[in-house]
């Protein structure tokens, strides 16, 4: 499982993932990468300091509890189920696209019962974000981020781009889709992978807007 998310502040390679089977019972750590997402990148004044790491060792099936870190403070505590094994259950999925930081208010309450339920292996969201990420130099892609945490902070949230993503060559959806991809373009990541290999879900969560708690 991977676990996204951003942070006001500059961690100083300090930022990391608390995780166990038990609320509030942290049994693993895990360190994160960190980047910068810049002006330079038409991010003037989102959330600039982003921060990603690959929880391993997770019992397949399980529930787990988590909390992240970036230097100054710590998240809320969330949870999420790993990876089932085996050939002997069906993924439920949650499709969707074209859901807007306002336009799709209508839609998440929707989605957040659905998850809440506990049944749900992951989320799909093909194409065009927040209407647009880039907008108000990156902040309305942190606010969108910020509202959908209520489900991508559950169930892996799988992406792939629609035309609203294309603005300058794509680099706010390249923050979100931060995974190898299985074919590549000339001269630059291309955006295409594979979600499944049989019945196991390829995991990533996206929670590029926790606000943690020194904020």
């Amino acid at each position: 499982m991977v676990v996204m998310w951003a942070s006001v502040l500059e961690a100083d390679n300090s930022s990391f993932v608390l995780f166990g089977r038990e609320p509030g019972q942290y049994t693993h750590r895990q360190s994160a990468t960190n980047w910068n997402f810049t002006a330079a990148d038409a991010n003037p004044d989102g959330l600039q300091f982003l921060h990603r790491a690959v929880l391993t060792g997770l019992v397949p099936g399980q529930r787990y509890y988590y909390r992240a870190y970036s230097g100054f403070g710590y998240s809320n505590e969330y949870f999420f189920t790993a990876k089932r094994e085996g050939n002997d259950w069906v993924p439920k999925l949650l499709v969707y696209g074209d859901m807007g930081k306002d336009g799709g208010a209508p839609t998440l309450p929707r989605l957040i019962q659905e998850v809440a339920q506990g049944d749900i292996t992951a989320i799909i969201h093909v194409g065009d974000f927040a209407y647009d990420l880039h907008d108000n130099g990156g902040v309305r892609g942190d606010q969108f981020m910020e509202r959908i945490e209520r489900i991508a902070a559950y169930v892996p949230y799988m992406t792939c781009p629609g035309n609203h993503e294309i603005a300058y060559n794509f680099s706010h959806y390249r923050q979100l889709e931060s995974e190898h991809v299985v074919f590549l373009g000339p001269g630059q990541r291309s955006l295409h992978r594979v979600f499944f290999r049989g019945l196991l879900c390829q995991s990533r969560m996206t929670l590029r807007a926790i606000r943690l708690a020194g904020e």
